[in-house]
């Protein structure tokens, strides 16, 4: 028995007997709360419908005799309830928006007492056509075990989405039990719509593979449009993973080339999808996946309903970006994305992308990158192939299935074998497009390749046109953080280095993560940092802590990240020393690559050996960062009484200094001739 409660000025369910009773337990609703089943025009406390044996009886509206009269008092101030049922069903459907149903909801408040005819009133209104009003009005009427459609008695509701509702129905002519899925009203209205979907239908109907729901029959009666269908007894891959988390590879694998067979004979046919999601896997209890609604969700899709207009259709989660980008022209190469999405999920627990909506949901497969799976027993070689598919460009991916399923046949899922799946290096380098990060993964035998992984990054930087000093830097940090991950990090492990590298206009970026035990880095370096520059070098880790702007370690000693910010043409710090001053000329536009050299190079400063020091900031602007640094270094140099002028080119830069109140401790001059003229006395000039 299908049952509705009326709680926060809402409609709210079906649910059977066992959930209304478990609500009442566990307190969700109330012994009092108003209820109605379908079978009934009255409202009904919670618990006199919970007390019913079972669904046997659904069918028999129960005699009240034991309500007191103030409970149903109360009650009748409520709008009836297949009024609510009818409000409901219209926004469910997208017939008419929340405002509007909010305004019916307030009309009826207004007038407790009136008996509405909801279908009637939204079409007098203007929201919904004649014919939407008729199919409304039917389902508001219908009864549970009574709905005859076409030969096809109605058995129960088993989902809905965003094409229609499907139910589990018999074929009275063969006695067969199948899934039956009927159009949405507002669909059923458009001719066009509906001329599509009879065509797609048809022909996913002549489909017989057994990954593939078969499809029985597709018609219409009384104006609604359904498709009968195999039932298939299992869950889908949304229930699974919601279920149960994340899942083993090895299944997974299984699923996914399963679906690959399926969708390339679909393919062969000239079928493609446009909708997979876990939602439209179904895999049964013997383990063998079934995919739904192929061929039918070239028209219908979860986030908009397009063919050849060149609007987005698919699920937001897993739509692929031409999709996002409504080109009217797609193929099987869509499918094949949203099918690593749907992998993605299957072994990380969570779709890729996932936004406060749908839209920015859908511009995240556009401008963000995808993801890695961050799950260490999941081969290398799989993370590639999901990268592979998911590749923003159609032309960089797989461009069939049957590719997908015979790169999965080649997997190994033992943990002691996964350093064979490693691909060839020149094969990994082949999938750094652009500017987007990469990943490569070397065994520990493999070092020579780092030189050509070198190589790939110097090329890379003379195309970008990047200057020597930093081209200079990039190939420092590169081989001294991988020689040491050679060298110490593959210790205890099975000898595997996973290199993340990204280079772009702003910065380049570099981590290293071996599987070895580590070592403690985090209290080398802390050391390092204090130790005087002319040190002997340690595996140039002080030569990094000097041009790199950001070096950490985990705390296990085994993953290290380098970042160096790029400056722009021609900044940097320029350093030379006329009589007893030290001229310190930095010069650019101030970027963030600029403010940390400076602060790097404040930290080193020798202050014992320069006791006059005239620093000269010819930058476009400053930041607050930079101002600090300033303030750092004017105190290191009073502490050994030494002084300090500053000659700001910029009349910017000097304004943004004196709101920063560095004027206060430190003089600031507006020529370079005042500001030599002022460390030439002895003594603290004024400002």
């Amino acid at each position: 028995m299908e049952i509705y409660y009326y709680d926060a000025d809402w409609l709210h369910g079906p649910v059977d007997n066992a959930e209304l009773i478990a609500s009442i337990k566990n307190g969700d609703i109330k012994d009092d709360t108003p209820v109605w089943a379908m079978t009934s025009d009255d409202w009904l406390p919670a618990h006199f419908l919970s007390t019913l044996a079972d669904s046997d009886n659904s069918d028999v509206t129960p005699v009240i005799d034991h309500v007191s009269d103030a409970t149903l008092s109360g009650y009748k101030k409520i709008p009836r309830p297949r009024v609510l049922y009818a409000i409901r069903l219209a926004r469910d459907q997208d017939l008419i928006t929340t405002q509007q149903a909010e305004r019916c909801l307030s009309d009826i408040r207004e007038h407790p007492s009136a008996s509405y005819d909801i279908p009637g009133k939204l079409q007098r209104l203007g929201w919904i056509t004649p014919g939407q009003r008729s199919s409304l009005s039917c389902l508001v009427q219908a009864q549970p075990n009574q709905n005859i459609l076409a030969g096809y008695e109605i058995l129960e509701k088993l989902g809905s989405g965003s094409m229609g509702t499907t139910y589990r129905a018999r074929q009275i002519s063969l006695d067969r039990i199948l899934a039956l899925k009927v159009l949405l009203p507002r669909f059923s209205q458009d001719p066009e719509y509906v001329r599509r979907f009879m065509r797609e239908a048809r022909l996913a109907a002549k489909l017989n593979h057994e990954n593939i729901a078969t499809a029985y029959e597709v018609g219409s009666s009384g104006g609604q449009y359904f498709l009968a269908m195999e039932l298939i007894e299992g869950r889908t891959l949304s229930e699974i993973i919601r279920q149960e988390g994340p899942m083993p590879q090895k299944e997974s694998c299984a699923i996914i080339s399963k679906v690959c067979q399926a969708l390339q004979y679909a393919h062969e046919i000239g079928i493609i999808h446009r909708d997979i999601s876990p939602k439209n896997i179904i895999v049964r209890k013997d383990h063998t996946p079934k995919l739904i609604d192929l061929g039918l969700a070239k028209n219908v899709g979860g986030a908009r309903r397009s063919d050849d207009t060149g609007t987005a259709v698919g699920t937001p989660a897993y739509i692929s970006p031409e999709q996002a980008l409504g080109r009217k022209k797609v193929d099987i190469r869509t499918d094949i994305y949203s099918l690593g999405c749907v992998f993605f999920e299957m072994l990380s627990g969570k779709p890729p992308f996932q936004g406060e909506s749908a839209l920015e949901t859908i511009s995240m497969h556009l401008n963000h990158n995808f993801p890695p799976i961050k799950r260490d027993d999941v081969s290398s070689t799989l993370k590639q192939i999901i990268k592979k598919m998911t590749h923003r460009n159609p032309n960089r991916r797989f461009q069939e299935p049957v590719e997908v399923f015979e790169a999965l046949q080649n997997v190994s899922f033992t943990p002691d074998n996964d350093i064979e799946d490693i691909m060839p290096v020149m094969e990994q380098l082949e999938h750094w497009q652009g500017v987007q990060p990469t990943e490569v993964v070397l065994k520990k035998e493999w070092r020579e390749y780092m030189h050509l992984i070198a190589q790939e990054i110097a090329d890379r930087l003379e195309q970008q046109e990047a200057n020597p000093e930093f081209q200079g830097y990039i190939q420092t940090t590169f081989t001294e953080l991988v020689s040491n991950a050679f060298d110490h990090g593959c210790q205890g492990g099975r000898g595997i280095i996973k290199l993340r590298l990204e280079l772009n206009k702003a910065f380049f970026r570099l981590e290293v993560e071996d599987d070895g035990k580590g070592f403690a880095a985090n209290k080398m370096l802390e050391k390092l940092r204090n130790a005087p520059p002319d040190r002997e070098r340690q595996r140039g880790l002080i030569q990094l802590l000097q041009i790199v702007d950001i070096l950490e370690y985990n705390d296990e000693g085994n993953r290290v990240k380098a970042v160096l910010y790029r400056k722009s043409r021609g900044s940097g710090i320029f350093e030379e020393r006329r009589d007893d001053i030290h001229f310190a000329d930095i010069r650019g536009k101030g970027d963030m690559a600029l403010t940390e050299e400076f602060r790097r190079w404040v930290d080193i400063f020798p202050v014992m050996r320069c006791k006059k020091v005239c620093l000269m900031v010819r930058t476009d602007w400053v930041s607050s960062m930079f101002v600090g640094s300033v303030a750092k270094l004017a105190a290191r140099i009073d502490e050994t009484g030494g002084q300090l002028a500053i000659w700001v080119e910029r009349p910017s830069c000097r304004r943004i200094m004196h709101q920063l109140g560095l004027n206060t401790f430190v003089d600031i001059f507006s020529s370079f001739e005042e500001s030599v003229k002022a460390l030439k006395k002895k003594g603290r000039a004024p400002n």
